[in-house]
């Protein structure tokens, strides 16, 4: 933390809240490593990975969700004002799409 301190120190375009997301990931990564020494004991190296991953994908996944459905309504509310279909247009084809065989 103290590095960090110290890099932080001399940016010309410092930032409290960018400062204390670098904080935080820093102590963050010292607990994964130390928390990932005592899990090995118990695991092997491949079952540490599995769970790690599943872990950040729950972790993750909220914000992702967040950050898409913004996305895609940002997307239809820009694509409307051109022509493009509503909602239900695109709902009754994509319904249609099992059933043509």
């Amino acid at each position: 933390v103290a590095g960090l301190v110290l890099c932080s120190a001399s940016e010309l375009r410092f930032d409290a809240v960018g400062f204390v997301a670098a904080v935080m990931n820093n102590c963050a990564d010292c607990v994964q490593n130390v928390m990932s020494k005592r899990m090995l004991a118990h695991m092997k190296p491949t079952q540490l990975q599995f769970y790690t991953s599943v872990a950040a994908l729950l972790l993750q996944t909220p914000f992702v969700l967040r950050d898409a459905t913004g996305f895609v309504r940002s997307w239809l509310g820009s694509h409307r004002s051109h022509g493009a279909p509503e909602d239900q247009d695109v709902l009754y084809h994509v319904m249609e799409i099992p059933m043509t065989k």
